[in-house]
């Protein structure tokens, strides 16, 4: 466990060097002078402008801006840096807009399999369409998560997957990362009591997610330390929505929720976090496809896109879990 824990850290510190997003966010802060400046002119916010830039430094070992001064000032590697990535950012933007531009060639149907709750919720559909408002001769068939071997065989062209995908004849891009919060309601804890450690599930009811999309959970970690986990009752389901609900309805506990799935009701206060800090650890999210696939116009220029919406999102998520948990939240990242 361990050792595929620092396999992950090493693998997301990779991913922060070839971000873009992170790139482009340090020369607009160069350009403008400031964060806030910087995230109005990226439509984004602060706090994201600068964890991004903040992923880059931790990946680098150098500061490229100075934080301690009023206004901020970009460093003179920061500076070094800006000036060395603009070229290459640049011609991604070129290379992106052709692309894009290229509408003629993009029509056709794309079969893309994800998780079910992500369909469930709306959320997929909604992206699909503001897709379609691009290429409106592109259709979707949409199905629920499915092996990755179905890409490679053919049978889909796009699947969504959350951990490690090292089979031959695909390609992965990275489309965030899945955090894991393990939660419960109020009104079920002030009935049942508060589990604060892996051993205390002994006598409450866990709800596990057992589908395709990722691998189920066994164990917990916090600080190095590494428990297995054993349930009173254990409900498993492959529908994450299902075991949601049943949180929600306070008939147990879930110590695998993925963020993306539970951060409103933690904002709302419908959730709460439970087990102290024991926690998944955060996996990796990719889209895959056939090597096949790949030299398919829409299904490359698509699941570009696609990846980009979800690596926002994502953000988007982690931001709103800082605001509601504050620096508790980082011990979920690890």
């Amino acid at each position: 466990m361990a050792y595929y824990l620092q396999k992950f850290k090493m693998e997301r510190l990779m991913d922060q060097l070839y971000n873009l997003e992170a790139w482009r966010a340090l020369t607009t802060i160069h350009d403008t002078g400031s964060l806030s400046a910087a995230a109005n002119a990226l439509d984004s916010e602060v706090s994201t402008v600068s964890r991004l830039v903040a992923g880059l430094e931790k990946a680098l070992g150098r500061e490229l801006i100075n934080r301690r001064r009023r206004p901020i000032e970009i460093t003179d590697e920061g500076k070094a840096a800006a000036a060395s990535i603009r070229p290459v950012l640049k011609a991604h933007s070129a290379i992106v807009s052709r692309l894009l531009n290229a509408s003629s060639q993009m029509e056709g149907t794309i079969n893309i399999a994800t998780a079910g709750g992500v369909i469930t919720t709306g959320r997929l559909t909604r992206m699909l369409m503001e897709f379609q408002k691009l290429f409106p001769n592109v259709d979707f068939n949409v199905s629920r998560g499915r092996p990755v071997s179905e890409c490679r065989d053919g049978k889909i062209d796009i699947a969504s997957i959350s951990g490690d995908c090292d089979e031959q004849g695909l390609v992965k891009i990275p489309r965030g990362r899945s955090v894991f919060i393990p939660v419960a309601t109020p009104e079920y804890l002030k009935k049942n009591g508060v589990p604060l450690t892996p051993e205390d599930l002994i006598h409450h009811t866990g709800f596990v997610y057992t589908g395709p999309v990722r691998s189920l959970t066994t164990e917990l970690t916090k600080n190095g330390q590494v428990r297995e986990l054993r349930w009173k009752n254990r409900m498993q389901s492959t529908d994450i929505l299902m075991i949601k609900e049943a949180v929600m309805q306070g008939l147990g506990v879930a110590v695998d929720m993925p963020l993306i799935h539970c951060y409103e009701e933690l904002e709302r206060g419908e959730l709460v976090t439970i087990l102290d800090g024991w926690h998944r650890p955060p996996i990796p999210a990719y889209a895959v496809c056939s090597t096949s696939a790949w030299h398919i116009r829409r299904v490359r220029v698509f699941m570009q896109w696609y990846c980009d919406q979800f690596l926002t999102y994502f953000q988007m998520t982690e931001d709103a879990a800082h605001r509601v948990l504050k620096d508790a939240f980082e011990q979920y990242l690890s």
